[in-house]
């Protein structure tokens, strides 16, 4: 036979026996009740898209299709995404997995793109036996879930699967073994029962919860466990979760307990004092949390409080400010020569704060979010010299930033900028003249389009110059422009004074150089420490007194000092 003529009956009969042994449906997609299948093998299907369904949704178990009958066995990742319309869904148990969906950025943030994600006005979902685990950010932002019926089966709830779910309880199967990060956060949550089968909880699995009051746990839980409603791991040595909307004013962490989560005291809003226990080995993060006053038991070998703010042992670093303290203007004690990261940050009612000179050393976030922030102060001979990352980021009330001559760098070199990031109603920056910044080749700041309509600075083709350049702003040579007063400080922002005695604590003037006769000072309490029109300080009887010193020139420029008569 013709060796050619050969090939060609080969090539025809595995071609044909190709076409015949794939169904002729193989990869395909249908219709049934307004749900998009695909097919994914001779007897199964999954379900590729529900974007066309309205009201209560059943999936089924099994669908038919050109005289074919399919088992459902999977579903899309965003199968019912952004689905407005919908407002109850069924899932069967042959569907054993939700997938875990993820996030896209839109409109400005990070959105849920996951199989029910942003389903608004969706009330109930029921799963049924078989399903053994929800993906991450299933059900991530559908605010209407009001009911969830778990199954019998369910193993595992993934990362931020019901976040900022409408429901208000959920009822946990005896089969479920693990609870992800954000599972329930910013969920209407006001109790939650966690029995002792779930061996693996996350501690953030509550975070931003406002509604919830209490978690119990079931005896014998081999992971964690729970006293008078608050969430520890299972011998009680460390605090994972106090539920933000506990009532209690107080709270004393138990004396045995040695670590606390980073968030344990996230968004809580009825805590005004937290004690920190004496064997406590780190803090927690209390950031947009009701704390008012802090204390540290006497025996706690690291920290130590004065007058409810926290600081290392030795009082060289402050370590944490309450955010809801309700005083406007705070002093760093002058033994102060670091702050944190995040020291100060979501600050409710902080105005002012006076940086001392012996502070040497700013971390990151520092202010950040600080919401009625006008003034942060440095004293005239500050040793700081470094701006750090994201530092006055989202104080949205500051209005001018004055720096001391000590500022060598912005973003404390490590690349992410954001200084000033929405800093929105800020007029003007200046440096001080002498500063080694003037001198820095590449710019650390990295959003300052929406801040400083103006830049002052001393001289021209410096580094403040070619900022202002590089995102369209005007710049001021302070040395040739005659300018009203951009600032105040003090040499000392803290002065130490006896009964009868007198000090000079003249006002300086920024921009650097600037002379002005323009000046008023005064006191809070002249019984306490009096001040001259020169600025000079004069002891009447013990006690602290602020003396303010404010431009008459029309800038309404101000400075303080705090004044300790002993």
């Amino acid at each position: 036979m013709n060796k050619h003529l050969l090939s060609h009956i080969i090539a025809t009969v595995f071609l044909g026996l190709f076409f015949f042994s794939t169904p002729a449906s193989a990869a395909a997609t249908f219709t049934v009740d307004n749900i998009v299948y695909s097919v994914s093998s001779d007897s199964e299907v999954s379900v590729k898209s529900g974007k066309a369904c309205t009201g209560n949704v059943v999936i089924p178990e099994t669908v038919e299709n050109a005289g074919r009958q399919y088992t459902v066995t999977r579903i899309s990742g965003t199968a019912f995404n952004k689905n407005k319309k919908i407002t109850s869904v069924t899932i069967p148990g042959t569907i054993k997995k939700i997938p875990d969906g993820d996030y896209v950025w839109e409109n400005g943030r990070d959105c849920p793109r996951a199989t029910f994600s942003n389903c608004s006005k969706l009330k109930k979902v029921i799963l049924e036996n078989g399903i053994e685990k929800i993906g991450n950010n299933a059900f991530e932002e559908c605010t209407s879930l009001r009911d969830v019926i778990l199954p019998d089966t369910l193993r595992e709830i993934g990362i931020s699967s019901f976040a900022d779910a409408g429901f208000s309880s959920i009822t946990i199967p005896k089969s479920l073994r693990k609870i992800g990060q954000n599972a329930f956060s910013e969920s209407n949550l006001k109790s939650f029962y966690l029995p002792a089968n779930v061996v693996d909880t996350n501690p953030s699995a509550f975070t931003g919860c406002k509604k919830l009051e209490s978690i119990d746990v079931e005896e014998g839980n081999p992971d964690c466990s729970s006293r008078n409603g608050v969430l520890y791991n299972q011998d009680g040595t460390e605090l994972w979760f106090y539920p933000a909307g506990r009532r209690n004013r107080k709270f004393n962490i138990p004396d045995n307990v040695t670590f606390i989560e980073f968030f344990a005291f996230y968004e809580t809003q009825y805590l005004k004092t937290l004690v920190i226990g004496k064997a406590c080995q780190n803090l927690p993060s209390c950031q947009k949390c009701s704390i008012a006053a802090f204390k540290v038991h006497k025996d706690n070998s690291l920290f130590t409080s004065e007058d409810g703010v926290i600081y290392e042992k030795s009082h060289r670093t402050l370590l944490e400010y309450p955010p809801e303290k309700k005083t406007k203007a705070f002093f760093v004690p002058e033994d102060v020569s670091r702050i944190e990261d995040g020291a100060f940050s979501t600050c409710k009612y902080l105005k002012e704060v006076y940086i001392c000179s012996n502070v040497s050393k700013l971390r990151g976030s520092l202010f950040d979010r600080c919401s009625s922030l006008e003034r942060v102060i440095f004293a005239r001979d500050s040793k700081i010299k470094d701006i750090p990352y994201a530092c006055f980021a989202d104080s949205t009330n500051l209005k001018s930033i004055c720096l001391p001559k000590s500022i060598q760098s912005f973003n404390d070199k490590s690349g992410y900028g954001s200084e000033f990031l929405e800093c929105t109603n800020m007029k003007t920056l200046y440096i001080a003249k002498g500063a080694k910044v003037y001198k820095q080749k590449s710019f650390g700041i990295q959003t300052l389009s929406s801040a400083f309509p103006v830049i002052y600075g001393h001289g021209n083709k410096n580094f403040l110059s070619r900022l202002a350049k590089s995102f369209d702003l005007e710049y001021v040579n302070v040395d040739k422009s005659q300018t009203s007063i951009l600032g105040l400080t003090f040499k000392d922002t803290i002065l130490h004074i006896g009964v009868g005695e007198t000090k000079r604590n003249p006002a300086v003037i920024y921009p650097t150089g600037m002379k002005s006769k323009q000046l008023t000072y005064s006191s809070s309490n002249s019984k306490i420490a009096s001040v001259n029109k020169k600025g000079t300080v004069t002891g009447i009887s013990t006690g602290i007194c602020v003396i303010t010193v404010r431009a008459a020139d029309g800038s309404k420029e101000l400075a303080r000092c705090q004044v300790k008569v002993e």
